[in-house]
């Protein structure tokens, strides 16, 4: 009786609780590394999240502050997500490719977004970081967000994200 209460429980609690894609590196291909989320950047970080899973790919999501202590070796593809704020080009994603030993044999996708200024300047620092650490950047798309529709938006993430492949 034990043992078929504990089968109906786990069958209902991982019917309710599935095991997600991001949720484990070992199944993961994919590791996304994004600036802090907050209102200007959810829609993109839900987007690109959405856009990885849709491609069947696992994956695991993550802050560039939160990155800091992972290990990006067991990834095939890293994609990058950076965000100018304030006129400041010095992103945590940045930071983060500062601090990655080698991102050797990893193919690596940039997507930078700004109202207007500075996009241009911190897609070529993610470009250029990934590329010193071995990387080969398969795309990288910088665009400025303050006057395009949200179909706007998502046509350039797709565009960035096209070569993702499985």
């Amino acid at each position: 009786m034990r043992i078929l209460c504990l089968s109906v429980f786990s069958v209902v609690f991982f019917a309710v609780f599935p095991a997600s894609a991001g949720d484990t590196a070992s199944a993961a291909t994919v590791f996304f590394v994004h600036d802090f989320t907050q209102k200007q950047s959810a829609f993109y970080v839900t987007a690109v999240a959405e856009r990885i899973r849709k491609s069947g790919r696992g994956f695991k999501e993550v802050s560039a502050q939160g990155a800091a202590s992972l290990d990006a070796s067991p990834y095939q593809v890293v994609v990058l997500y950076g965000m100018v704020m304030a006129f400041n080009f010095k992103s945590e994603v940045r930071h983060w490719l500062k601090s990655v030993e080698s991102l050797k044999n990893k193919r690596v996708f940039v997507l930078v977004t700004a109202n207007r200024w500075f996009k241009g300047h911190l897609l070529r620092d993610l470009v250029a970081l990934s590329g010193e650490r071995g990387a080969t950047v398969v795309d990288a798309v910088s665009m400025a967000t303050n006057k395009m529709s949200d179909a706007e938006k998502l046509a350039k993430i797709d565009s960035c994200l096209a070569k993702l492949g499985r």
